[in-house]
């Protein structure tokens, strides 16, 4: 039960870091035709989704309005879900969660670093970043978190995250080992258009769970 659900409770938590355009995500080169993740677009309908996916689908599940189709395939290297959030039959959000099981369970910073680095490359440097200690006082002589390798290794980063902004789309990357129990490394792109979509289900939802 705990592995059906969450990918749901993942994506619920997320809405939290929703956060103004500068340039487009993806790029077809053959014809030029823009998408704002992989080949879908922003809206996309669940047929017009898997049609452009070419990865294998692995789950579909829907709970209300929300939808989540899952396809399973590789980034950077390291094999990922790939997963696509729909709110009435329209791409909201869609996200990579890392699950290659090469990586150790402190290995969610090279991974982290790695994603950040190849973010950096394409949009530029972050809009925010953030890092949270378990231990502050004790770490921070490691000054950036990117450098602290030996707090890293004992497990005494609790949270990394970095944000961009482009056009039509927030992309958010984040680990998080707060609790010991560290949270694969996982980027985010969120629609601008349809955020409101997003707030209306979460909002619907929260007022049916009191």
């Amino acid at each position: 039960m705990r592995s059906k659900n969450i990918i749901f409770i993942i994506i619920l938590l997320s809405s939290v870091f929703l956060v103004t355009p500068a340039n487009n995500i993806y790029a077809d080169s053959s014809t030029g035709e823009t998408f704002n993740f992989r080949k879908s677009k922003w809206g996309y309908s669940k047929k017009q989704i898997i049609t452009a996916e070419k990865s294998p689908l692995v789950k579909n599940e829907k709970k209300d309005d929300m939808e989540i189709l899952v396809f399973s395939g590789r980034i950077l290297e390291l094999d990922c879900m790939i997963i696509y959030i729909l709110i009435n039959d329209k791409l909201v959000r869609s996200k990579y969660i890392i699950s290659d099981k090469s990586l150790g369970i402190w290995d969610y910073l090279p991974s982290y670093l790695k994603f950040k680095e190849a973010l950096k490359s394409k949009y530029g440097n972050p809009v925010k970043e953030e890092a949270k200690w378990k231990n502050p006082e004790r770490y921070k002589r490691f000054g950036n978190p990117e450098k602290a390798r030996n707090a890293i290794d004992d497990g005494y980063v609790a949270y990394l995250y970095s944000k961009w902004k482009t056009e039509g789309t927030d992309i958010v990357l984040y680990t998080d080992n707060e609790y010991n129990d560290p949270t694969p490394t996982q980027v985010e792109y969120i629609s601008v258009r349809l955020r409101d979509i997003e707030e209306s289900y979460n909002k619907k939802k929260v007022q049916g769970d009191l």
